[in-house]
């Protein structure tokens, strides 16, 4: 936006000269990626050499948004690290019901209400002759 908005040359040596200068050289790199895409992608057609295609599309993409490869990047390394962190606990540990802890056992039971209670709703539901949409 800054380079559109920007109506006289700025100063040699400025930071605005830097920053329009890098706006320009990216937006000619587009530019020349859109071209050897569309060429690539016409002849390849022709030829049957489709991963070509799919190489040129993905370059032509990362000179158009080159934050996208950066970004999934940076989430493969999150989601290692988390992986990571999971592994390093050690083998997850089971036990039966009846050996749990009082607490757990109670929660246990409270879930086991809980569902009978839905299930005698859901009956009672489908018995009414009305039901409420």
């Amino acid at each position: 936006m800054l380079y559109e908005k920007t109506v006289q040359i700025p100063e040699p040596g400025s930071l605005l000269e830097s920053i329009l200068l890098l706006v320009i050289l990216r937006r000619r790199e587009a530019e020349l990626c859109q071209t050897e895409a569309l060429v690539t992608a016409a002849a390849a057609a022709h030829t049957g050499q489709y991963d070509l295609i799919s190489k040129t599309f993905k370059s032509y993409k990362n000179a158009l948004l080159p934050f996208l490869e950066t970004e999934k990047k940076k989430t493969e390394d999150e989601i290692k690290k988390a992986l990571n962190q999971w592994v390093e606990g050690g083998p997850l540990k089971v036990r039966p019901l009846w050996m749990a802890p009082r607490e757990s056992r109670k929660f246990h039971s409270t879930l086991r209400k809980t569902a009978e209670r839905v299930k005698e709703m859901e009956a009672e539901r489908k018995r009414s002759k009305y039901t409420r949409i």
